[in-house]
């Protein structure tokens, strides 16, 4: 995931500067959340977790503070071994919207009809109105 993380963050600057054109999204802020414990990989807890950091939930835990909020309108989760397509549109969350199917891995289809990996965009409020990611699955894909 080194490598991974590595590459994402090389190609982002240029993403963020020259990739999404006509330029929609003044500023970026990137959180990445990793797990480091022994337990089997949980997708949806990282995620969680780093959503809860950004938006300054301090109801999921006691160690959030209210300044550590960022004002954002679209929260976009997604792996770190996507990259994103230039052209791809990042800033407009007033659905939610699957951005994976967006890109040539999978033909520019979506992978399968019940997908919610690879790259997914939110507003705050459609984030918890789903409350987040599912905390009961381990493993990589079909989450």
């Amino acid at each position: 995931r080194e490598g991974h993380l590595a590459k994402f963050k090389e190609y982002w600057r240029w993403f963020a500067t020259s990739g999404n054109h006509p330029r929609k999204v003044a500023r970026w802020e990137v959180f990445v959340a990793e797990q480091f414990d022994a337990m089997p990989f949980n997708r949806g807890w990282c995620f969680n977790v780093g959503l809860a950091l950004a938006s300054g939930d301090r109801t999921a835990s006691p160690d959030i503070s209210a300044d550590m909020k960022v004002r954002f309108d679209c929260a976009v989760i997604q792996d770190i071994d996507y990259l994103p397509e230039k052209g791809v549109d990042y800033s407009d969350c007033a659905v939610p919207i699957q951005l994976s199917s967006e890109i040539d891995r999978y033909d520019w289809k979506t992978p399968y009809l019940q997908s919610a990996g690879g790259i997914v965009g939110m507003s705050l409020r459609h984030w918890r109105q789903i409350n987040g990611f599912g905390n009961n699955y381990f493993g990589w894909g079909g989450e």
